[in-house]
């Protein structure tokens, strides 16, 4: 489709509509993961940092896609063969907002680039989902709660398991990271932030990498 406008001495000036497809939640988006998030809910108008989408934005995005599954294995938040020390490894991540829902690329990048050439770690394992192409990161723990609670009325259906814990790209501290799950205590299922425990980052916890379009 085009609509051909006058622009005086100019002559006229051609514009070609550009077709952008609709998604709903649970749909399937077009690296084949679960979409969770629609930047134009009306539900997230409290996300000032994020506004509506605009498609003549650069860079923008407005939909979150989930990998269909989680990886095969667990992972800590903190490459395994590395000792805790505190102050190093404490990358501020839940400061402002960055445990916020648009910010999980960046702590992955933060975390992911300060651990270079270190491999065994739950945002490299994210990014390296389909060997690092397509933009896939470990969620904040904003957009990690998003996740789960889209999905909370049947967790089986995208692949999860009922309590089994998830990591987010967030930190607390130095030894601690965010982590969630759907627990079924009492019965029914609910979406719930781990107990932080002293040193968890060197826990196994499994990844379900996210990525935004």
């Amino acid at each position: 489709m085009q609509l051909s406008v006058e622009a005086g001495s100019h002559g006229n000036v051609v514009l070609y509509a550009k077709w952008n497809q609709l998604y709903d939640i649970g749909d399937v988006g077009p690296k084949n993961g679960w979409v969770f998030f629609d930047r134009n809910d009306d539900k997230w108008n409290y996300l000032a940092h994020l506004g509506d989408y605009d498609y003549r934005e650069e860079d923008t995005w407005r939909y979150m896609e989930a990998a269909q599954s989680d990886l095969p294995d667990a992972s800590t938040w903190m490459p395994a063969d590395i000792a805790p020390f505190v102050d190093d490894h404490y990358f501020n991540t839940a400061e402002s907002d960055n445990d916020k829902i648009g910010y999980g690329e960046s702590n992955t990048d933060t975390v992911r680039t300060y651990y270079e050439g270190k491999d065994n770690h739950a945002c490299y394992a994210a990014w390296n989902h389909n060997h690092g192409l397509d933009g896939w990161f470990l969620p904040s723990v904003g957009e990690l709660d998003a996740l789960l609670k889209a999905f909370a009325d049947n967790p089986a259906a995208r692949n999860f398991t009922i309590n089994r814990s998830y990591w987010s790209s967030t930190d607390l501290s130095w030894d601690q990271g965010w982590s969630m799950k759907f627990d079924d205590t009492g019965g029914s299922v609910s979406v719930v932030i781990d107990e932080l425990t002293y040193q968890n980052k060197w826990e196994q916890r499994y990844v379900r990498p996210v990525r935004v379009f």
